[in-house]
């Protein structure tokens, strides 16, 4: 009988190889801060003030009298939308020498693609995973002690918004560590599930318990380390929770605790991203690929937030 060496020469499959892509729902930075696209790369918008639309000043009219006349006054912010790109070329030697199972051109612009969405969600992590909110603070006992009660924590983060705004929050973000280390199997939420259903916490289930649109869960990682160092993988959101107002459709006269500004200038470009591939001769490049994204996260509302930090030691 034939070795099998004898009869098959080891090749590369067409249909089937290995990359580490994350899924789309791994990222929480636009379902967190809406889209706004801008025309401009920086410029301002109004923001009312809330301490003058949220106090009552009306007075019962005499006949004959003037309804009593109040003001509403309007500040301006700004925001500036820094350009962020990222290239990857293939070579003609390489484009011509590759197997067809690397599919190359397509996998490094996905790889572009993700970068671009990894340092979205960083610039996110540093911005709203921050003290910069209304309310910050860290729970009293953290998350992973039997003895915490993380539904009080956040039903008093509700509480506070809403006294404070009149908005009831609908969005909750957790870091990975927050959720998989605490409120996954946290008893204060374990016990509140159905007899019939798995002791296991669900985020739609926390949604429904504090009376949400949507609770989502950080999970997007990165290697930490630089090229050629040895890799450290990393959450990019760990150990807090926030809660947010989001209006999902910014508009003039709506109130939503921040927004992703995007800058539609590039010409091309799709939701502020542009993908672009040339030729570059001279460097054997054939062709160069490159990722452009113009962005802002910004907190417009800070009021609209409540921040819990180190809710897992």
């Amino acid at each position: 009988m034939a070795e099998p060496f004898t009869v098959h020469v080891d090749s590369a499959l067409t249909d089937f190889a290995v990359a580490h892509f994350m899924e789309p729902n791994a990222y929480v930075a636009r379902r967190a801060f809406p889209a706004v696209p801008v025309g401009k790369q920086s410029d301002k918008y109004f923001v009312w003030s809330r301490a003058d639309l949220l106090r009552a000043e009306a007075k019962k009219r005499a006949a004959g009298t003037r309804a009593v006349q109040r003001t509403f006054s309007a500040t301006k912010a700004q925001y500036f939308c820094d350009v962020w790109a990222i290239a990857a070329s293939i070579s003609e030697q390489d484009a011509k020498n590759a197997d067809p199972g690397l599919n190359l051109e397509e996998s490094k612009l996905k790889g572009l693609v993700q970068d671009m969405h990894i340092r979205e969600e960083i610039e996110f992590a540093t911005v709203a995973f921050a003290s910069s909110w209304g309310t910050n603070g860290a729970p009293s006992v953290t998350w992973e002690n039997a003895a915490a009660y993380p539904l009080k924590d956040l039903a008093t983060g509700i509480r506070t918004i809403q006294y404070n705004t009149g908005r009831i929050p609908n969005k909750l973000i957790l870091g990975a560590e927050t959720w998989y280390s605490g409120l996954l199997n946290h008893s204060d939420i374990i016990e509140r599930l159905p007899d019939n259903a798995p002791r296991i916490a669900t985020p739609g289930f926390i949604s429904n318990l504090l009376g949400l649109n949507e609770v989502a869960i950080a999970t997007a990682g990165y290697n930490t380390a630089t090229e050629g160092a040895t890799a450290s993988y990393s959450s990019i959101l760990g150990d807090s929770a926030l809660l947010l107002y989001v209006d999902p459709n910014p508009s003039p006269g709506v109130a939503t605790a921040g927004a992703t500004f995007v800058w539609s200038g590039l010409e091309g470009s799709q939701e502020g991203m542009r993908v672009q591939r040339e030729f570059i001769p001279r460097e054997d490049a054939m062709p160069e690929l490159t990722v452009e994204s113009a962005f802002v996260h910004k907190i417009v509302a800070s009021e609209l937030g409540y921040y819990l930090y180190t809710c897992i030691t």
